[in-house]
């Protein structure tokens, strides 16, 4: 699913989603609708660390992590890995589903950008 939405694929992320409040917060909070999309031209890669995992009553579970996201951004280009990174925190409730966990709430949030290499 994360992947999915850092890598602007909203359908592939919306297939593990279920309920209205995690299409929307597909729709509305693509990772453009937090950054200025024009600092980002070429995405190399995604990482992750979970920050909490919490399981809730209903067999719901609660996830915090933190995606870091390495890029290029215009006119820099990097083969090793991206010339800068970004990282957001999402907050997740996960659902067990007969067609397996689904998304149920996201709510991403931008933390900071911060170089790799280059001037």
């Amino acid at each position: 699913f994360a992947d999915a939405w850092a890598r602007e694929r909203p359908e592939e992320a919306l297939s593990f989603t279920d309920g209205e409040a995690a299409r929307k917060a597909v729709e509305s909070r693509g990772i453009r609708a937090l950054i200025d999309a024009r600092t980002m031209e070429l995405l190399h890669g995604v990482r992750y660390s979970e920050e909490s995992f919490e399981r809730g009553e209903g067999g719901e579970v609660a996830i915090e992590a933190k995606q870091t996201i390495a890029f290029d951004p215009p006119g820099i280009t990097s083969a090793l890995g991206g010339a800068m990174w970004m990282t957001f925190h999402h907050s997740a409730r996960l659902r067990k589903t007969g067609g397996g966990w689904r998304v149920v709430a996201f709510e991403p949030t931008y933390l900071d950008t911060g170089r790799i290499r280059g001037r």
